[in-house]
């Protein structure tokens, strides 16, 4: 078996270096150790951009799907498929990387041998095509800005046309990749290998013209793109300015509110699309260009470069790509105000959470006091109540010896004989009368009379 015929060579970054490891350097090696220090370091590097990437992209997907009226924005439409292919490579080209390094071998089946590799090239290209496709838009948004509407294509054609591209130039993956077992020291072991190509030569065709429609032609037309686009933006801010100053020279107004916010709004656009041209460029080429070189050096010279370090690093900077694009257009693309209102709003949500906690305490604490207020008015009201009934009960109990002393003097004065009853009549008479003119006759009247 010779190192040249492993699946190494294709556009999939799975199993490219590990791969390159097992079939070659293990050849080498017979006793080499499943879990390496370089297995480790590269068992590590893929998870931490694995995370990265579904944080990052399952973040951004969320801002941009918060509302209705920013899912409509024809730039947020293409992020967001970005954002999806970003996490097809998450879930389909890193995590298979990872089942790989944990078995050292292939052993997800020959269905996934070919369908895992055409979904990875599938991924790869709509990103690419998107990317394309964006700054195409932008190109017809911005320097184009009077082109009918009726033949501009609509945004959904744009992306449909990506995706389908990117289906359609990845078909040939299904036919180079083939699940094959190797026997090595009487034991079998599982490859998913690229031995669809019958000559050396259609390797190396393969990969130019996979290199030509991936890196190749995409980066020429981003680059002419978002040129023209600065240039038409730098055009034009000039020209704002050159007019404020005639403006100011001949009326002067040169504090003009409305002339002057005119030409800050220009300046800030140009700064923003001149700082994406740059981040844009840079990223797709720093990520993606060091990958296919060291592979076309590879092939095109038959594998007599050994170069599997750099293959690696390379492999995990072609990753990092997906991780990216979340930073690289969500700076750029989303505005910092919904950003802020975003964080605003949970800030928001988290204090009314806080104050329905405290009230909640003050609740308890009202209704422990209103408890206790209760209990001592119930004490209190108690012990009136029982005031009152000793108060009652004693009026009762004077009235009743009232009673029973009136009842007493009448028993008793039916008893006397009849010349001491009229006295006793005639002096009591003489004393309501005295008492019922006590009212309006003077004291010492009242005693005169009966001393009559």
């Amino acid at each position: 078996m010779e190192c040249p015929k492993t699946w190494n060579d294709s556009l999939s970054i799975v199993l490219v270096s590990l791969n390159q490891t097992y079939e070659c350097a293990q050849n080498e090696n017979e006793t080499a150790e499943k879990w390496t220090a370089e297995v480790i370091v590269r068992v590590a590097s893929v998870m931490a951009v694995m995370i990265f990437t579904l944080i990052g992209n399952f973040l951004l997907i969320a801002l941009l799907t918060y509302k209705p009226s920013r899912r409509k924005k024809r730039v947020n439409i293409f992020i967001i498929n970005l954002a999806v292919g970003d996490l097809a490579v998450a879930f389909i080209t890193m995590s298979t990387e990872i089942v790989f390094i944990a078995f050292n071998e292939w052993v997800l089946g020959p269905f996934l041998c070919k369908f895992a590799v055409y979904l990875q090239c599938v991924t790869l290209s709509s990103a690419t095509f998107l990317l394309t496709g964006m700054s195409v838009d932008r190109y017809q948004v911005i320097v184009k800005p009077m082109q009918s509407l009726a033949k501009r294509p609509k945004i959904w054609t744009k992306v449909v046309s990506a995706w389908v591209l990117a289906f359609l130039f990845a078909l040939p993956q299904l036919a180079i990749f083939v699940e094959e077992i190797h026997i090595k020291n009487g034991k079998s072991v599982k490859m998913c290998w690229s031995h669809g190509y019958t000559a050396q030569w259609q390797r190396k065709v393969y990969f130019f013209f996979l290199m030509t429609y991936v890196l190749i032609v995409p980066s020429i037309v981003m680059l002419y793109c978002y040129y023209k686009i600065a240039q038409v933006v730098w055009a034009r801010a000039s020209s704002h300015q050159r007019s404020h100053d005639d403006f100011d020279g001949n009326c002067h107004a040169k504090s003009s509110p409305r002339v002057s916010v005119r030409v800050s709004l220009v300046s800030a656009s140009k700064q923003k699309v001149i700082k994406m041209t740059l981040t844009v460029i840079v990223g797709f080429l720093v990520c993606l260009t060091p990958y296919f070189i060291i592979s076309f050096l590879r092939i095109y010279s038959d594998y007599k470069l050994k170069l599997n370090d750099a293959l690696s690093v390379s492999e995990i900077i072609f990753m990092v790509h997906s991780a990216l694009n979340p930073v690289l257009y969500g700076i750029f693309a989303l505005r910092w105000e919904h950003v802020k209102r975003l964080r605003s709003r949970i800030k928001y949500r988290k204090s009314i959470r806080n104050e329905i906690a405290r009230q909640r305490t003050v609740d308890k604490r009202r209704f422990y006091k209103l408890q206790c207020g209760l209990k001592i008015f119930k004490r209190r009201s108690l012990f009136h109540d029982t005031n009152f009934i000793i108060a009652n009960q004693g009026i009762l109990e004077e009235n009743e010896l009232r009673t029973r002393a009136t009842n007493r003097f009448i028993k008793y004065s039916l008893s006397l004989p009849d010349e001491q009853k009229v006295g006793n009549r005639f002096s009591r008479l003489s004393s309501d009368g005295c008492e019922s003119l006590s009212s309006s006759v003077p004291e010492h009247d009242c005693d005169k009379d009966t001393s009559l």
